[in-house]
This record gives C-alpha cells, sequence and structure tokens, in this order.
C-alpha cells in the first residue's frame, strides 16, 4: 500500500501535527507501507528554513518530499509541493492529512477529489471550537467556500481522542468519525548542558519540566505564577521552561520570572531539539501542562514514556491516558495548580510510583508502533474502496 502523508511544515517547532506526522511515518515505514510525507521546507513559525533538519528528521526511518515554501511562510505555501503532490497522489492508494485551513492541505484533498483517491483527514485539534474561533471571521469564509466540501468528501476524519471527535460533531458525520489516539517516542538522549548545569545533583523527582511551543493556550505564565505561589508555601525545587517561541516569546516569561524574584529557581531555555528533549523527559521528574486546549497533547505521552510524573488539565485529551495509568494528576480549576505541584513536590516516593505507572502504560498503549497498525489497517480499508 503506498500513502501519501501531507503537511504544511514539518518542522518539531510546529509541535505536534510535525512531531506526530513523522513518527507515524516511520512507524508506518517499519511495518511495510510505503509512506511519504510531502511538506514545506520551513521548520519554525518564524520562517527560517533547513534541509538539514528535515535529513535529520529522515535518519530515523522517515521518507520526507520537501519544496521551498513562498512568502508570506505563516501559510505554509509551496507552488513546488503542489506539484510534487500531484504526481504523488496520482500514485496512492490513500492519502493522509494533516490539519486544516491551511493551502497545502487543501490543495492534496482537492487533488485527491480529482482523481478519485480515498482520503482521510488527521484534524490535530483544527475542527474544534476553540481553534475555531482564532481567527473566526477568515475561518469561517474558507469552510462556506471550500472548507465544508473537502470535509464532506473525506471518507474518514481521523480523531485523538472522544472529546477532540465530540466538539466536531457538528461539521462531520458520524460515518466519518475514526478515532485513533496519537503515539510517542524518545530519541536518544542528548544532554542539555545549560539545564544540567542549572538542575545541578538535584533529585529527579525535585525537577519540574514544562516542554512545548510558548503559545498563549499552553499558559506558561500560568505555571510561573503557580511556582511563585507554590515557593512563597515552602516547595523545593527547580523549574525548567523550555520550548520554541510562539504568542510568548523567552523574553516575556523571563520578565515574569524576574519580576517574582524567581531566577535562581527558574530557567527559561528556548527550543531543544528532540534529543535533548528526550533527555529533558529522563532527567526531570515531574511535567507540567497547563495547557486550556490539546486535541491531544503528544508531549503528555512522551512524559509518560519518560517515566516522569504528569500534572496537567482537563482540557488536554491525553488526560485520559493519564488517569488511566495513574500516572499524574488532573485538575480543572487554574487555582489547583499550586495545591499539585506542592503535593508533587513534597512527596518524592508518590512521583516515582506515579512515574513508573505512567511509563508502564505508554510502552503498551501510546507507541507510534501501535498507532501505526491502526492507521494503516483504517487507509487500507478506505483505500480499498
Amino acid at each position: 500500500m503506498r500513502i501519501t502523508q501531507v503537511i504544511g511544515a514539518v518542522g518539531p517547532a510546529f509541535g505536534g501535527p510535525a512531531v506526530g506526522s513523522v513518527g507515524l511515518n516511520k512507524a508506518l515505514r517499519v511495518q511495510g507501507v510505503d509512506a511519504r510525507i510531502v511538506t514545506t521546507d520551513l521548520v519554525s513559525p518564524s520562517g527560517s528554513r533547513s534541509h538539514e533538519v528535515v535529513s535529520q528528521l529522515s535518519s530515523g526511518g522517515a521518507r520526507i518530499i520537501v519544496g521551498r515554501a513562498m512568502p508570506p511562510t505563516r501559510f505554509e505555501t509551496s507552488p513546488a509541493v503542489w506539484l510534487r503532490l500531484w504526481r504523488e497522489v496520482r500514485r496512492s492508494d490513500a492519502v493522509h492529512i494533516h490539519g486544516q485551513y491551511l493551502p497545502t492541505p487543501t490543495i492534496a484533498a482537492l487533488f485527491a477529489i480529482l482523481m478519485r483517491k480515498p482520503y482521510v483527514i488527521q484534524a490535530h485539534g483544527s475542527l474544534e471550537p476553540y481553534q475555531r474561533a482564532n481567527s473566526r471571521r477568515r475561518k469561517r469564509v474558507f469552510h462556506a467556500l471550500i472548507g465544508r466540501h473537502v470535509i464532506g468528501r473525506a471518507s474518514l476524519i481521523q480523531f485523538a481522542s472522544d472529546s477532540e471527535c465530540e466538539r466536531a460533531s457538528d461539521i462531520v458525520r458520524p460515518d466519518q468519525v475514526s478515532i485513533v489516539p496519537l503515539g510517542a517516542a524518545l530519541e536518544e538522549p542528548e544532554t542539555v548542558r545549560s539545564v544540567a548545569e542549572f538542575l545541578g545533583d538535584i533529585e529527579r523527582e525535585k525537577a519540574v519540566l514544562f516542554l512545548g511551543r510558548l503559545a498563549r493556550k499552553k499558559r506558561p505564565d500560568a505555571l510561573i505564577e503557580a511556582w511563585r505561589a507554590a515557593k512563597e508555601r515552602g516547595a523545593e525545587g527547580k523549574l525548567v521552561i523550555a520550548g520554541s517561541d510562539g504568542e510568548w516569546t523567552r523574553q516575556d516569561l523571563q520578565q515574569l520570572v524576574d519580576a517574582a524574584g524567581l531566577e535562581e529557581t527558574v530557567l527559561i531555555v528556548g527550543p531543544v531539539t528532540r534529543a535533548e528533549a528526550s533527555w529533558c523527559f529522563l532527567r526531570c521528574g515531574v511535567f507540567a501542562l497547563p495547557s486550556e486546549n490539546e486535541n491531544f497533547g503528544i508531549s503528555v505521552a512522551e512524559a509518560m514514556l519518560g517515566g516522569m510524573h504528569v500534572v496537567t488539565t482537563d482540557e488536554v485529551a491525553a488526560s485520559v491516558h493519564l488517569l488511566a495509568s495513574g500516572g499524574g494528576a488532573v485538575y480543572h480549576d487554574a487555582h489547583e495548580l499550586e495545591e499539585l505541584l506542592l503535593d508533587a513536590l513534597s512527596d518524592e516516593a508518590y512521583v516515582r510510583r506515579s512515574g513508573r505507572a505512567a511509563r508502564e502504560y505508554a510502552e503498551s498503549n501510546l507507541t507510534w508502533a501501535a498507532v501505526a497498525h491502526n492507521v494503516a489497517a483504517k487507509l487500507g480499508e478506505v483505500g480499498v474502496d
């Protein structure tokens, strides 16, 4: 079976959809599926490009075909990619489209319709009300003109969780629904020297990590405030915040840290590589993600694989797996974050037990191999049709 995966940009700095597409591609190819990613050369939301980064992503077994993106890069457009898509879609048994509301995934869907090829849209949260509310007017016009046709003609709409599916039920037919959780994988770890020096010989259980794009919805500011309150109540430990700039920048967060007088216990390190992220998951014992919305939350699954105690909100869809594993704590009210940090930092044995439970569950349920098997079966079914 030959599958074309389509995503606007594949650099890890673009977050879950980019990381997920590469992880899935590698696992599909291991299972004998001829899967190919077609994407642009963008590797960060700032518009930077690098074939070297794409080559590094490919080194683990992924097959990635890239074309040069054209301005404005925030739309992740590339006529070179579209030309290659025409050839790849024509040769494919099925097309797997990552995301919605961007030109390249839309072009891929239109090509699939023209060539009568089945296609699956992996929504990556783009169909949830929270995301539809961003740039609401533009997305409404897009949906009225073309989006509803693209969604309506799709063989399947793939969701990462029941909650993501429920929130898109107003625009997706029940017969289109396919629910497949996202997976996770850790790479050979590479030490982040600045973090290693900052943590020193502090116990793993006393090291708290936030890792992800510094997006507004992920609320790194709320984590800093909760950390300040916990420290005032005697909490011992250190907090590391890693990730590429989003609506928040590294400088913005550093100003919050300085204003709160937390320079000695909070480190803002900026973006890290996948290998460095893996090291962080293994060096720190507590993972905190106070996000207002995640259609899944790959970083939660990665932290679980790393044996971390995870603290997150019930708006993070992966929290259902966290609860099933007994590997962390889930909260609804933002004021609870301070208490949960205090609980974790005051009981090392609790953090160790929780981390072991999280790892055991993730190794059985949240690997890319398990996800790829499910996705290949679904794509095979629509391909036959």
